[in-house]
């Protein structure tokens, strides 16, 4: 009960604190305040509460203003608030800059620069050049606005111009020891944008970098750009990366991401010698238990058919197929049950050899461990793969 009755205080107590906070005139009063830094206040909760009622009382104090910190404020919340005429108070603001007061932490080049950025969302690129004067003085280390106005040049085809310019800047940022998360998305969007053109720098991170955000970013982007050795660049780190969590993330993208027997068999062998107990154990438990081999996108039922009939002896070999007699019965039905769909265009008697023997023989072998849980996983799953792409083509196999 007291619990109840001080939750309660507590609610009566915050709670009009909470709405004054968006009050209309109490805001209006602030705005006008003699004390800059409650005018500062007042741009900010005025775009918070998004009281778009007050556009034309931010635009007449914007212009009666003369601190930078609070004209770039209430330029913000002008801008958040979508203010119909931001492109004409933007222009202004730029063009005012160098005449306000300044107080900490004031930047006068930093703020026309975030005002361009407004006017490239409202496709005016007629202030770019303050970026080229900020990305100079701040060379290599720039500010995240500075960061996100380079990714834009990779992408806005008004700014196609400047690619490699930008490409230039963010790869010397991506060496210099900056916030690794910011630099992970610059990795990301240059990968995206130039994918197997920066290998070479992606590698690097991948085998170099220190931070292991960083690192995880560039094997990512390996899969990202379908990189032709992505699979043995994953199976390297596995054994070599220092970090648990990228190590634990690359078996989960070995498993997810190819998911193949190969893929398997390399994380089942792995995970004894994992050094984290935490890990070894998730990789276990994923591996065996988990794990179902992932659907191959954009096969056909005859490319499926060809895939897991070439497992085959892949199963064998790694001891998932007890013997050559269970291993030839797969294949010899597999084969089959395709040529029968090829031979006759009916499915009728292909779904049948697939729903009363197949998949039957793969639940009776698993139990009398004819095959292993891995084999059957691939045996069961892609077997159904297959017959989902039957019934996608032809219809219904009952």
């Amino acid at each position: 009960m007291k619990i109840i009755i001080l939750t309660y205080l507590l609610i009566s107590l915050i709670s009009p604190t909470l709405s004054a906070q968006c009050e209309v005139n109490k805001l209006t009063s602030l705005l006008y305040s003699s004390d800059v830094h409650d005018r500062i206040n007042a741009a900010q909760r005025i775009a918070d509460c998004n009281l778009e009622e007050l556009i034309p009382l931010l635009e007449e104090r914007y212009y009666d203003e003369n601190y930078l910190y609070a004209a770039h404020r209430i330029l913000f919340a002008l801008a958040k608030l979508d203010a119909e005429n931001l492109e004409k108070i933007t222009l202004d603001f730029i063009g005012n800059v160098d005449n306000l007061t300044l107080i900490t932490p004031d930047d006068p080049l930093g703020s026309k620069v975030y005002a361009t950025q407004i006017l490239f969302n409202l496709n005016n690129y007629s202030t770019i050049d303050y970026i080229f004067q900020i990305v100079d003085r701040d060379r290599p280390e720039f500010n995240p606005l500075t960061i996100f106005l380079l990714i834009e040049f990779l992408s806005d085809n008004e700014l196609i111009r400047y690619r490699n310019y930008a490409k230039t800047e963010l790869e010397n940022y991506l060496n210099t020891d900056e916030d690794y998360v910011t630099r992970s998305l610059v990795l990301d969007r240059l990968a995206a944008s130039y994918g197997t053109q920066i290998i070479d720098l992606i590698l690097d991170k991948v085998y170099n970098e220190q931070e292991w955000i960083l690192r995880s970013t560039a094997l990512k982007s390996l899969l990202n750009i379908n990189y032709e050795n992505s699979r043995s660049v994953f199976y390297e780190r596995l054994q070599d990366d220092p970090n648990r969590d990228v190590r634990w993330e690359i078996a989960d993208s070995v498993l997810c991401h190819w998911g193949e027997p190969q893929d398997l068999k390399e994380i089942l062998n792995y995970y004894p010698n994992e050094p984290d107990p935490v890990v070894k154990k998730d990789m276990q438990y994923y591996s065996t238990r988990v794990f179902i081999p992932p659907k191959p996108e954009g096969l056909s039922y005859n490319d499926l058919f060809f895939r897991l009939i070439s497992y085959m002896d892949e199963l064998f070999q790694y001891g998932w197929i007890e013997n050559e007699e269970t291993r030839d019965y797969y294949a010899q039905r597999l084969t089959e049950t395709y040529e029968l769909i090829e031979e006759t265009s009916e499915i009728g008697e292909a779904c049948t050899i697939i729903n009363e023997q197949l998949l039957p023989k793969a639940e009776q072998d698993l139990k009398e461990k004819l095959i292993t849980t891995e084999g059957y996983k691939f045996l069961h799953y892609y077997t159904i793969y297959i017959k989902e792409e039957i019934e996608k083509e032809f219809g219904s196999c009952q």
